[in-house]
């Protein structure tokens, strides 16, 4: 039987306290649509066509967020044409987060015991060899 992965998820993070309370949950991307992703963050203020793009790939890996309106009614459904209604700010804050998770390195695992100082040199006594004796077959 072979190795099935089961696909990452990521908490979206946001350093913008403005997002504060904002929670949202996505999908990972292949390293095609990733790379794609990262083209298109990259071109977007030049073409719209590709926020676009970007808000598909974004749609299509949310899996859920607690993004309410102004009534407090959850902004549903989760589609691109939802994610274009919203203030541009908010939702390139979330493409930002997403692509941001995804690329990011894990932290190193907590380390079981501290880096140590290196052993020190012990130093073995040593004295000349005496001068071989010749043998002649007689224990002397």
């Amino acid at each position: 039987m072979g190795y099935v992965r089961k696909p990452k998820t990521y908490r979206l993070e946001f350093e913008d306290p403005e997002y504060e309370g904002l929670e949202v949950r996505m999908r990972g991307l292949s390293t095609y649509d990733y790379t794609r992703a990262l083209g298109l963050q990259e071109v977007k203020e030049e073409n719209p066509e590709t926020i676009r793009e970007l808000l598909d790939l974004f749609a299509g890996a949310l899996i859920e967020w607690n993004l309410q309106d102004e009534e407090d009614g959850p902004v549903l459904p989760r589609t691109p044409e939802t994610l274009i209604a919203q203030d541009l700010d908010l939702v390139l804050a979330m493409c930002n987060a997403w692509l941001a998770a995804i690329g990011s390195v894990p932290a190193p695992l907590e380390q079981n015991s501290p880096a140590g100082g290196q052993s020190p040199e012990v130093s073995l006594p040593m004295a000349p060899l005496s001068p071989s004796q010749p043998s002649s077959g007689t224990p002397g």
